[in-house]
């Protein structure tokens, strides 16, 4: 950049982020109310509980591109009583073309 006016930096960085914008595209798999599944409660007054995600799950495509394929796979522990709505019981692992990209907390 090297300007020394804040407004043509300002000028600058948004054409940049135009660029940017214009070139990719965000895909969601999964929005943060996805069931991923069902998980059993030791020495719980509920037996099992759902597993889901605590944030939405998007991966980013270059556009006119193919899209990437990502997997997801769920690592959960044994979960015993008591746990409440948000406690974190595993991690929710995305991988793109067999790389892990991200781990979210479920």
């Amino acid at each position: 950049m090297g300007v020394s006016d804040s407004k043509v930096r300002n000028v600058e960085i948004s054409e940049m982020l135009n660029f940017a914008f214009a070139q990719y595209e965000t895909e969601q798999l999964l929005s943060k109310n996805s069931i991923l599944g069902t998980v059993e409660i030791e020495k719980g007054t509920k037996k099992y509980v759902n597993v889901i995600p605590l944030d939405k799950v998007t991966i980013l495509n270059k556009k006119g591109n193919q899209k990437k394929t990502a997997t997801y796979e769920l690592e959960l522990g044994k979960i015993k009583a008591p746990i409440k709505n948000g406690d974190v019981i595993g991690e929710l692992i995305i991988k793109e073309n067999d790389q892990v990209t991200r781990r979210i907390g479920v």
